[in-house]
């Protein structure tokens, strides 16, 4: 089950309120969101509690908004999809996300990286270091992926999250699992 932490700002932008706390969640679909406008647009960015792995969500609607669980797992499901990995894998998180709970935040160091991240990537597109997410998303992706590598230095954030729906949805043994590893090494 998708659990997504959402700020007062993010709630109000999406009318909802916000159900109580879900105590039993995985860190692994635990994610903490925030609201913010950039270049006139309404943006979403998503950060999981374990990983700090982060998703944009890029020029959002009033009804993606009000459907936020299902934008945020369509954007993430196009990464993975971006990034290699198997197609049964991209299912199955679909599947797991379909059931989605929206509360508030209850991490504050996640809530700071996600403020983190965003001014960070609003001031290294306006150095002209990375191109606009208004002219595609990938270099944006890639950097704030990037990004989350050096929150957590033992391990690549991507990796260890996908190996985290590799190592929960795969069979030992079954040969798709060494093939969806190598695929990961990117």
């Amino acid at each position: 089950m998708l659990v997504l932490h959402c700020t007062q700002k993010l709630l109000a932008a999406a009318g909802e309120r916000g159900m109580g706390v879900v105590s039993d969640a995985d860190p692994l679909d635990s994610w903490h969101a925030n609201f913010f406008h950039w270049e006139r647009r309404k943006c979403v960015i998503a950060v999981n509690d374990r990983t700090l792995l982060p998703v944009l969500l890029f020029g959002v609607r009033k009804q993606q908004l009000v459907d936020l669980p299902r934008a945020f797992t369509e954007r993430f499901c196009s990464q993975l999809q971006e990034r290699g990995v198997p197609s049964y894998i991209i299912d199955r998180v679909r599947r797991l996300y379909r059931d989605a709970h929206v509360t508030t935040t209850s991490d504050r160091s996640v809530v700071g990286s996600l403020n983190q991240f965003v001014h960070e990537l609003k001031w290294v597109v306006a150095n002209g270091r990375c191109g606009s997410p208004s002219s595609g998303t990938r270099e944006v992706d890639d950097f704030l992926w990037a990004q989350a590598s050096l929150q957590i230095p033992e391990f690549r954030v991507a990796e260890a999250l996908i190996e985290g729906f590799l190592a929960r949805f795969v069979e030992h043994g079954r040969p798709d699992l060494a093939e969806a590893k190598r695929m990961l090494r990117y």
